[in-house]
Formats: C-alpha cells, sequence, structure tokens
C-alpha cells in the first residue's frame, strides 16, 4: 500500500520542501532546551549535529533503497513498510523469510510513532492555549488539560478530512510562516541578557538517555520522507547535495542547535517542557504562543497521514462491501483515529523523550541500514571489498548506537513518566 496521497495530485519542489520542514519542525525544536538541560550545554551542542547527521543520513539511505527498489521492479511508489518488505524479499537469503514480518514491523512502528507524535502536538497546542488563558483569567488555569484537548477536537477532525499532501502543503506554507516569525522573536528573545555559560551544567550524564529520545524525536519527519517524495512533480530534485531534503534538514539541524543552546542557557535549570512557556507574561508574547500553537496545530494532520493511510485498508476490509465506499463512513473513522490520539500523560517533554526513544529510533535509526543493507547486497560484488565492507561497517554501527538509545531511552522516559506528578 502507498501512502502518497488518495487522487494522485502531484506538487512542485517548494510544496515538497514546506513539508519537510513542517513535518520535522513541530514541538521537538521547542523542547530542545529541555533538551540541553538533560545533557548539558556542552554536550548537547556537541552531539546534537552528530544525531542529526546519522538521522539525515539514514533518510537518504532510505529513499536510496526506495529508488533502487522501484526501478528494479518497475514500481512508481513504494511505501516504507513495502520498501522495508521488497528489501528482505531480494535480500539475502537468511533475511527473506522475515519479509513480512519486517513489513509488519515497520507498519507498527510508525503508527505508533505518529501517534505519539500527534499526541506531542495535541499537548503542546493545549498547554499553550492555557498558558494563554491563564495569564488573564484564574479560573482557565485551573482547567484539567483534557478539558482543553476536547475544546480543539473539532477542529482537528475537520483538519484531517483532507486527504492529498498537496493541500496539506497549504496549510503547511501557512505554519511554516507562522512557526518562522515566531522562531525569529523566540530567538532575539533567547539572545537578550544571557547569563555566563558557568551557570547552566556542561554535562550531565544522569539525564542523557531522556536528552537522546528527545533530540531523535525531533529529527521526526522520516516517516513523511517517501510520501513528500512521491507527491512530487519531479522526484528527481528530492535527493542529492542540494535536493529538498538535503537543504531542509540543514536548516532543520541549525534551528535546533540555536534554540537548544541559547534556552537553555537563558532559562537554565528553570526551563520549561516548552520554551514558549518560559517567554515573559506580555502581550507580545502571548501572542507568539498563540501562533506557535497555530502552527503546529496545522500540522498536526500531516502527522496523522501516515497511520490514517496505513490502517484504514484494514479497517475498510472488515467492513459490510455497501460501507467501504461511503465518505462517511471515513470521517467517523478519521474522527475515532483523532480521538485515540489525544493524551492522557500531560507532560509534553516525557511524552516526547518516550516516542522519540521508543519509535523514532527505530523507524529513523535502526531501520533505514537493514532496509539499504538487504536493498544493495544482490549488488556487492560491484561494490569493490573496501566500499562494501564499509557498507556493513557503517550499518553495524548505526545499528549499534540506535540499539543503545532505544534500550536506556526507553527504560529512563518510562521511569520519568511513572514518577512524575498527575498534573505538571
Amino acid at each position: 500500500m502507498t501512502v502518497s496521497g488518495e487522487n494522485n495530485v502531484k506538487g512542485s519542489a517548494t510544496a515538497a520542501l514546506m513539508n519537510i520542514l513542517k513535518s520535522n519542525i513541530g514541538t521537538g525544536i521547542l523542547s530542545m532546551p529541555i533538551a540541553f538541560r538533560n545533557s548539558g550545554i556542552i554536550l548537547g551542542i556537541l552531539t546534537l549535529p552528530v544525531i542529526g547527521f546519522i538521522c539525515i543520513h539514514s533518510m537518504f539511505l532510505l529513499v536510496t533503497a526506495n529508488r533502487k527498489l522501484s526501478e528494479k521492479l518497475k514500481l512508481t511508489e513504494l511505501s516504507y513498510e513495502e520498501t522495508a518488505e521488497k528489501a528482505f524479499e531480494h535480500g539475502p537469503p537468511q533475511l527473506r523469510p522475515y519479509a513480512s514480518l519486517m513489513s509488519k514491523l515497520v507498519s507498527t512502528f510508525l503508527t505508533i510513532a505518529q501517534f505519539g507524535i500527534s499526541v506531542a502536538y495535541i499537548l503542546f497546542v493545549a498547554e499553550s492555549f492555557r498558558k494563554v488563558l491563564s495569564n488573564y483569567s484564574d479560573e482557565a488555569g485551573k482547567l484539567g488539560i483534557f478539558v482543553y484537548i476536547m475544546a480543539c477536537y473539532p477542529l482537528m477532525v475537520a483538519l484531517n478530512l483532507i486527504k492529498t499532501l498537496k493541500y496539506m502543503a497549504i496549510a503547511s506554507t501557512i505554519a511554516n510562516l507562522l512557526q518562522g516569525i515566531g522562531i525569529l522573536v523566540v530567538l532575539i528573545n533567547l539572545c537578550q541578557d544571557l547569563p555566563p555559560l558557568s551557570t547552566v551544567k556542561y554535562t550531565n550524564w544522569e539525564s542523557t538517555p531522556l536528552y537522546f529520545g528527545t533530540a531523535i524525536f525531533s529529527f521526526e519527519g522520516i516517516s513523511t520522507i517517501l510520501p513528500i517524495k512521491d507527491s512530487m512533480k519531479r522526484p528527481e530534485k528530492f535527493a542529492g547535495p542540494c535536493g529538498v531534503l538535503s537543504i531542509g534538514m540543514i536548516i532543520v539541524t541549525l534551528l535546533y542547535s540555536f534554540i537548544g543552546f541559547f534556552g537553555y542557557l537563558k532559562f537554565g535549570e528553570h526551563i520549561a517542557a516548552s520554551v514558549t512557556i518560559n517567554l515573559p507574561c506580555k502581550v507580545i508574547y502571548d501572542i507568539i504562543r498563540l501562533m506557535f500553537a497555530t502552527a503546529v496545530f496545522l500540522s498536526y494532520p500531516l502527522q496523522l497521514f501516515v497511520p490514517i493511510n496505513i490502517l484504514w485498508p484494514l479497517v475498510q476490509s472488515r467492513l459490510p462491501l455497501k460501507l467501504q465506499k461511503m465518505n462517511l463512513v471515513n470521517v467517523i473513522y478519521r474522527a475515532i483515529v483523532v480521538f485515540s490520539s489525544s493524551s492522557f500523560v500531560p507532560h509534553l517533554d516525557l511524552v516526547i523523550s518516550l516516542v522519540g526513544a521508543f519509535c523514532s529510533s527505530a523507524i529513523a535509526v535502526l531501520f533505514p541500514p537493514m532496509i539499504h543493507y538487504a536493498t544493495v547486497w544482490e549488488n556487492r560484488d560491484k561494490y569493490g571489498r573496501f566500499k562494501w565492507n564499509w557498507i556493513r561497517t557503517k550499518a553495524v554501527l548505526i545499528l549499534i548506537f540506535g540499539f543503545i538509545g532505544l534500550f536506556f531511552g526507553t527504560y529512563s522516559s518510562v521511569i520519568a513518566i511513572w514518577n512524575a506528578p498527575d498534573e505538571p
């Protein structure tokens, strides 16, 4: 199954860039300061570009495998899970029996990851509205976070009725504009009246696993990479050193580094789950908080796009024939998916860390090198001994990195959620 869109309308490279930026710049960027608190400011600024490079390289491995398999099998579009299945089917003999299992694993982790990202998005929007309203009403601040989530529910359902990435790019463009202005204002604030570097921790090894989860989560767009590529009129412009993916991810990595470093340096140990919460209680900053909330809100359907399209054929096949093509049934299905992504864990930073460590580690770090290795195995003799050994060694190193991060990050996040209070 493909998830590139239901009516196959193709978009431009600019639309693809907007979707890449929007699918990667969400709540994660505003949580980077608390991630730097968990790692220490020096460790964070040194390791974030490394983690970013590994995630971006994994994206290229996935795109390369997808392109090679599409050309070999003469297929125009292959989803992430289809790419995994075909790679194992035509890969080393030892892996071929696990082709179907690999496809199901990828689908499962994709669905859980995108649900988790959607949960983080909903939490951020609800918390932003609560923060703004509580500045003007004490009663608004006393309401639980779930009340704000349910207030947003009708609009969340309406946005998720959009079925084509080309039209989501319109919402992504508006969201990028709002978020771009918001990030600029936040950066201006963060760069003023900075304390000396000695006021923050340089390293913080005890909570570094939480940092890893947040950092991996922040590079959250790998699940939308193939649908975005397939949505382009000219997909050849997607990859390459100067392609849409490279340009978009370089921008993303630089923004994460700046926000993380200066946010933690300015607010220190008092940094909130989202840096916007730390901004002064002034009208201008309330407007910025609302702009970020609107931008993340408009990004919400892009994050649910993959799980909605993965799960719908499974649901549809179990319906009576006369109901399978009814638009109303699809609307009800989407409304149920949106409701199921509502959060009951009211701690944005811990949700982000858990989703990043458990799910994003798998789909962004673990799966791509395995898929790439299985794809190019057939042509290993053409690479030469040195290059082929490098491909294998690199795959093993990335896998070790991913497994370590997944285990320690997940364990630390679960313990932190278990010990956290009911309300932040």
